[in-house]
């Protein structure tokens, strides 16, 4: 068929679909790394098994769930390839290695964006995609406010821009069956093609799409039935309809699920069993409907999901598209979709106009698509708002549809005259009919836009507001997928010490802990409530509200919280709350060490760089104490650095006598004890762990300590007597950077562990020009012979040599070096320690009270009694 759209109007079409897909990427690819839904790390796993399952030929294991979802884990595969090729992270020297760091951490924030940027761009296509179809059956007007809508739709939106699996299947099953119109309307086996391999890939997408196919045969067999000439030719046309539809369905299930080349039958029957698993089974979380928690809403879930999910513009149209077809088919008049043919299918209204005539059956089929999917997913036990998606395309072009006949029926200035006035007056009339249409349109599409600017960047928070928007809709149904999570998070890494809390929240792995710079827990679902929390030393509780309106915050946590320290909202509602959560310590837990001892928790204060002291209480279980516990017994406390040094210890016997000094946290009472660690001056700063011990029994880590730097001119008379370096006979200094104060030494039978206590005096030696970055130390053990039979090279920083460390003027700076040999059994050995520049090798001048050193090496004498 010759298209009878003139050339200049062609151009327009795919002027207006550039800028339908352009608009898409515009609203749906900005904030795509600014918040997490539930289930999107499950669906990042996923892609990182499909594609090692991909790498390795291994088939069968390219099924990573029974949805079967294969169509998002081809996207999200797309999406590595893309971040692989544009933006190559360091950490990943291959590909495989990229996937294996995405399996490990489904959540990585960096991958995040990548990972939706495919899904993003084919809904962005997929409503083009609409918009194309649509024209072929309702005519360009109709059609392009249909696409504005479903563009500016904040709920199809929100589905359209992350990796999942509702979004996808609603753009494939949207035009699985307007492409299956058209073919009926237009008799052309090109969109049977369309309509088949968009109903595989639905099919690879979600197994709901299968509820379609019944949807598919009836309309084929109608309409075979309806212009057939016989039964017999009605059943051959009708069969030969089946296989335009279902060969590229199955040739596209062939095509992109690997696993049907191994095992066709049981995956199919996976895909059945898992669909009838989630028809009959509630969600294990729970619902909530009309104001209370249920395992499954009513019949009228959907409709009600209908009302809030959509905008003002596409409800109101959808009512009037109702109101239109009612009266239709009560006044037995023609079919809808006729009556303004002059209107929207005139090649004279430019980019608007269609090709052909707009088929007056397409509202039918599009309300029989409508009903028949609200009706089959109102049978099923599991009911989300989202899973409704699929029909928001065909109710956004019916609203356009019925809008469409509204404001064609709206009389222009002039017009009762146009019949019996000149032609010139005619055509004045009909220009201003024209614009009365798309003035019209406009003021409907800048309307439907007022949602989306309200609830960007990720539109799920987007109620209709003619139904009450979200101050109503959460005394309905669930309300909250992770939004406003990642602000809570925010709130909290603002605090002092985020790093080193504890906060519980709901969704914590999923959509909270990617942002939060602490540790997250997922609040306990066995009963143990506010125990598990003081077993876990939490610092922070977040609560969201549909776990509130899930009935699913415990009792037993709700009744310690206060007033929350911050709360994300939304239009007046309380989406997530932070509060605080109350302790009688400063840590928390519940920790059985051995010999009748129970830990209830600890407070360790501060470090005092000047003094090196370290406070730390413990508290005990009394009642378990006074019952089991030796009289002798005795803990041992240590501060270790990362790669497990020692730097203080500290040791106390524990008294099975004392009184209880103060209550526990669930009632306990306790016995309190206390010791002190000193670490030495001039530790490095940053974080040091704390461990105990009873004596001959099993260590706990209780928690990190930083360490704070130390000038020594800050030191004072109490921090010169807590020098633990013995002094070097002479000023030993190294160029203008650094003055070597004293060092200690310990040797065991196997390894020489000696300690450096350096000087920062160059000033220049600041956030410019940190001497962890720019020079390293060298200690060289040589024999009598001076060969050198030993030697060490590091930065400043000791180990892992923090990167940016900035030293300041006068700081003590503690350096531990191991030499694997022990100079206690060979006299003969002499140890020089050095400095020099690492890009160039050249050593920085020495000097002992003034006197210029030969090698640019000192010689650690005098000091071989010092303690470490």
């Amino acid at each position: 068929m010759k298209s009878k759209i003139p050339a200049w109007g062609r151009y327009q079409v795919v002027l207006i679909s550039l800028a339908l897909f352009a608009a898409g990427l515009a609203l749906r690819l900005p904030g795509v790394d600014r918040y997490l839904t539930p289930d999107e790390h499950l669906w990042s796993r996923r892609t990182a098994q499909f594609m090692t399952a991909l790498a390795q030929h291994d088939w069968a294991a390219t099924t990573t769930s029974g949805h079967p979802g294969i169509t998002t884990t081809w996207l999200g595969s797309a999406g590595v390839l893309v971040k692989w090729v544009l933006a190559r992270p360091a950490d990943a020297p291959t590909l495989q290695a990229l996937v294996a760091g995405l399996e490990a951490d489904p959540t990585r924030l960096d991958m995040l964006p990548w990972l939706r940027l495919p899904g993003a761009v084919f809904c962005a296509l997929g409503t083009v995609a609409i918009y194309g179809l649509a024209r072929r059956l309702l005519g360009g007007f109709v059609a392009l406010l249909a696409a504005a809508f479903l563009l500016l739709d904040p709920f199809w939106l929100a589905h359209g821009k992350i990796l999942h699996l509702d979004g996808v299947l609603s753009v494939l099953l949207s035009i699985a069956w307007l492409a299956l119109l058209v073919a009926q309307k237009t008799r052309l086996r090109r969109y049977y093609l369309v309509s088949g391999l968009a109903i595989g890939a639905g099919v690879l997408t979600k197994s709901p799409a299968l509820v379609l196919l019944p949807l598919v045969a009836a309309a084929v067999l109608l309409d075979r039935w309806r212009i057939a000439p016989s039964r017999r030719a009605a059943a051959r046309d009708a069969a030969l309809d089946g296989l335009w539809l279902g060969l590229p369905a199955l040739g596209m299930m062939l095509a992109l699920w690997p696993a049907l080349w191994t095992a066709p039958v049981s995956m199919v029957g996976r895909v059945l069993d898992l669909m009838l698993h989630f028809a009959e089974t509630p969600h294990e979380s729970g619902n909530f409907w009309l104001g209370r928690p249920v395992d499954s809403p009513g019949a009228f879930f959907y409709p009600a999901a209908l009302l809030w999910r959509t905008t003002p513009v596409t409800l109101v149209g959808f009512v009037l598209a109702a109101s239109i077809s009612a009266r239709t088919a009560l006044s037995r008049r023609s079919p809808p979709g006729g009556s303004i043919r002059r209107q929207v299918a005139d090649p004279r209204q430019g980019a608007g106009s269609a090709s052909a005539a707009p088929d007056p059956r397409a509202p039918w089929a599009l309300w029989a698509y409508v009903l028949w999917f609200g009706i089959i997913l109102s049978l099923g036990s599991k009911k989300f708002d989202r899973y409704l998606l699929p029909v928001f395309a065909a109710c956004d072009v019916l609203a356009a549809w019925a809008w469409a006949r509204v404001l064609s029926n709206i009389p222009a200035k002039g017009q009762r005259f146009a019949l019996c006035s000149p032609r010139g007056v005619a055509a004045t009339a009909a220009t201003r009919r024209s614009g009365l249409l798309w003035g019209g349109a406009a003021l409907l599409v800048a309307a439907q836009s007022c949602g989306v600017w309200a609830e960007r960047p990720s539109y799920l928070t987007a109620y209709n507001p003619l139904a009450g928007g979200i101050r109503v809709a959460q005394h309905v149904m669930l309300v909250g997928w992770g939004e406003g999570l990642s602000e809570a998070a925010a709130y909290l890494n603002s605090e002092e010490g985020a790093n080193t809390k504890r906060a519980m929240s709901w969704y914590a792995h999923n959509c909270f802990g990617p942002f939060f710079r602490g540790q997250a827990y997922d609040f306990p679902m066995d009963g143990s409530g506010a125990r598990f929390l003081y077993q876990n030393d939490m610092d922070y509780v977040v609560t969201y509200l549909n776990q509130v309106q899930r009935g699913s915050l415990d009792a037993s946590i709700q009744e310690q919280l206060d007033e929350p320290l911050f709360e994300v909202m939304d239009q007046g509602v309380r989406l997530a709350q932070v509060y605080r959560w109350p302790k009688p310590f400063g840590h928390t837990t519940e920790r059985s060490l051995g010999g009748g001892l129970s830990l209830l928790g600890w407070d360790l204060g501060p470090h005092n760089p000047t003094t090196g002291e370290i406070p730390l209480t413990l508290y005990w279980d009394q009642a378990v104490l006074s019952q089991a516990a030796s009289p002798n017994m005795r803990i041992v406390a240590w501060m270790k650095d990362g790669v497990g040094d020692v730097w203080a210890e500290a040791e106390g016997p524990i008294s099975n006598g004392l009184a209880a000094s103060r209550p526990g946290w669930l009632g306990q009472t306790v016995t309190a004890q206390n010791l002190t660690l000193t670490a030495p001056l001039g530790l490095l700063p940053g974080a040091y762990r704390v461990e105990i011990a009873p004596t001959a029994g099993e260590s706990f880590a209780l928690s990190e300590v930083d360490a704070r730097p130390v000038r020594i001119q800050d030191l004072g008379q109490q921090g010169a007597q807590s020098r633990d370096w013995t002094s070097l006979p002479e000023i030993v200094r190294f160029g203008e950077q650094l003055q070597l104060l004293g060092y200690n030494r310990e040797a065991s039978a196997t390894e020489t562990v000696i300690d450096l206590v350096w000087l920062v005096e160059d000033p220049r030696l600041g956030a410019e020009s940190a001497p962890n970055l720019g020079l390293k130390s060298f200690v060289h053990v040589v024999d009598g012979g001076n060969q050198i039979v030993a030697q060490h090279d590091g930065c400043l920083a000791g180990p892992g040599c923090q990167a940016g460390m900035a030293w300041q003027p006068g700081q003590l700076v503690r350096q531990r070096v191991r030499l694997p040999l022990s100079l206690e059994a060979r006299k003969d050995l002499r140890v020089y320690v050095g400095i020099y520049e690492p890009d160039s090798g050249n050593r920085l001048p020495a000097t002992a009270d003034g006197q210029s050193l030969p090698d640019g090496r000192y010689e650690l004498t005098g000091a071989d009694s010092g303690s470490g």
